[in-house]
């Protein structure tokens, strides 16, 4: 854990921490999607995916909808490219996605699913990286790095069995 946030630390962090009141939410959402997590993936179990999916989005769907209702503008019009986008969004960008995500984690346990998504900041920078032609800092490369290295830690049974050849 350490390695990770030290990585994670090196990935965000520019000037030094002085946080502002988006980190504060960020940290907020991290904790609340770290108890997301383990329960997702423990119904996962139990439930079909299909269904827990289903559930979990329509109930954070309305509330985000009566939540944006009540405190955002909304277009006077909406053209055809805003509904494509919209209904991508829906389906591809969150829908499949998180219903694969909720598949997944009911195959495993919670912990072997919260290893493999801490790679999540490293991927999003290599991506970042590859597809807008991001500039990595020395910083940054560390950051990264150090993250990879927390999830050998993590599975150094693993990787020990992987390297003799079991």
């Amino acid at each position: 854990l350490p390695l990770a946030i030290a990585g994670l630390a090196l990935l965000s962090l520019r000037n030094g921490f002085t946080p502002d009141p988006g980190q504060w939410y960020f940290l907020g959402a991290a904790v609340l999607l770290s108890f997301t997590f383990i329960l997702n993936g423990r119904a996962a179990a139990r439930i079909s995916a299909l269904a827990l999916s289903a559930i979990q989005l329509l109930v954070v769907g309305m509330f985000c909808l009566l939540l944006s209702a009540l405190t955002e503008d909304w277009p006077d019009t909406i053209t055809p490219t805003m509904w494509l986008w919209l209904i991508l969004s829906l389906t591809i960008g969150t829908s499949v996605r998180f219903l694969l995500q909720t598949y997944a984690q009911g195959l495993t346990s919670p912990s072997h699913a919260a290893v493999i998504m801490i790679l999540e900041p490293v991927w999003t920078t290599v991506l970042a990286f590859i597809w807008f032609g991001e500039t990595l800092s020395a910083s940054q490369l560390a950051g990264c790095s150090l993250i990879f290295a927390a999830l050998l830690v993590n599975r150094w049974r693993a990787v020990q069995k992987l390297l003799r050849g079991r």
